[in-house]
């Protein structure tokens, strides 16, 4: 703590050379005072292990000389230490990765059961679509045909193509490919993890 001289020291300065508290120039004083007891200390500075002493220093009925043998083996204990707890600390960042590695397997398998079942509903949906378009095209060829081309027998023939893709659409060949596109029964499963990813360390 500065003195009251020490103080008044560094407020004519700043006054003379208008520099403010936070001046990168520092001040007229030193931020701590140094006092010589002539007492030795040794001090372990790191984070904390628990139960392990860190520092060691001069007292009533001890020199630090005396201490050399405990002060090493504490030196030692204490690495030690830090290494298994980054050791742990390691540990535990494996097997979070690999839960989490494991969650979103999970939630891309759930995302992927949902679009084979929506697949499942399109074929549902132009199946019946082709069921009906089929109906309505035999009661069609029941009509008088008409002796020339117009919008009608246009309209036949587009809704002829129409039932054609329809029925590819539903049978082996055009489900095949529909899947394929979409990568929904690839032949070597992606989102089937590998049995140790279930089994932490």
């Amino acid at each position: 703590m500065p003195t009251l001289d020490e103080l008044a020291a560094e407020e004519r300065r700043r006054k003379r050379f208008a520099i403010t508290w936070d001046s990168p120039y520092g001040r007229a004083y030193p931020e701590w005072d140094f006092v010589r007891t002539s007492k030795l200390m040794i001090e372990i500075e790191n984070q904390y292990a628990k139960g392990l002493r860190r520092s060691w220093k001069d007292g009533k009925h001890q020199r630090l000389e005396s201490l050399i043998d405990e002060i090493v083996t504490g030196i030692i204990a204490y690495g030690v230490a830090l290494k298994l707890k980054e050791d742990e600390r390691a540990l535990w960042q494996r097997n979070n990765e690999r839960r989490q590695c494991v969650c979103a397997r999970a939630h891309a398998r759930k995302e992927r059961e949902n679009r084979r079942k929506q697949i499942l509903d399109e074929l549902v949906a132009i199946s019946t679509e082709a069921g009906k378009l089929r109906t309505r095209l035999e009661e069609v060829k029941r009509w008088p045909e008409r002796s020339q081309s117009d919008e009608f027998t246009r309209f036949v023939e587009w809704a002829r193509d129409r039932l054609e893709n329809l029925d590819h659409a539903v049978g082996p060949d055009g489900i095949a490919e529909s899947l394929q596109k979409r990568e929904l029964f690839p032949d070597i499963d992606p989102l089937i993890g590998p049995p140790e990813d279930l089994v932490e360390e």
